[in-house]
């Protein structure tokens, strides 16, 4: 089965905007009623319209994903690791702006364990101002988990990350 998960979080509305107009183009494109959608939340969806399956985050793991801090990209990682590591299918995660052109089974079809899925090739790690501190970490390159990395890896964009379970231990790694 294929899971389809995301997360919201705050109570800022335009989010849950986002969320509806996402989930409502995965459930147009899916090919599959067996296909689930998790989000992932820190209060209640109440009277959210449409079907998915809600998962609150608690603040231990809030705090404990974000490693106590503001960078809530980090939560992304460990809402694919959990939901891969309690589903019995590929998994693909969405931001709440994603919108799908394509049947969410489609895009799972090309996922295998040699093959993952993320959104966009945004370039060189040293080409984005925000990664400057990660490229001078990196220096002429350093070995991360046992990859070699520089300031000229490519950083792709997380907006949709497709993975299948023989890549889990990759993703614990990358945590």
């Amino acid at each position: 089965m294929l899971t389809l998960v995301t997360g919201i979080y705050g109570d800022d509305r335009r989010f849950r905007v986002e969320l509806f107009g996402s989930v409502l183009s995965a459930l147009k494109m899916s090919r599959n009623t067996d296909t689930r959608i998790v989000v992932y939340t820190d209060r209640p969806l109440d009277d959210f319209p449409l079907p998915i399956t809600e998962k609150i985050i608690s603040p231990d793991d809030w705090k404990t994903w974000t490693r106590d801090s503001s960078i809530t990209h980090l939560v992304k990682q460990h809402l694919v690791r959990q939901t891969l590591e309690e589903s019995a299918g590929p998994v693909i995660y969405f931001d709440t702006d994603t919108l799908f052109l394509v049947s969410p089974e489609q895009l799972a079809a090309a996922l295998s364990p040699t093959t993952a899925l993320m959104h966009a090739d945004e370039g060189p790690i040293a080409n984005h101002e925000i990664w400057s501190n990660i490229s001078t970490w990196l220096g002429d390159g350093r070995e991360v988990e046992g990859q070699m990395l520089s300031p000229q890896s490519v950083m792709y964009n997380s907006g949709i990350v497709g993975v299948v379970t023989e890549h889990l231990d990759a993703l614990r790694r990358s945590i």
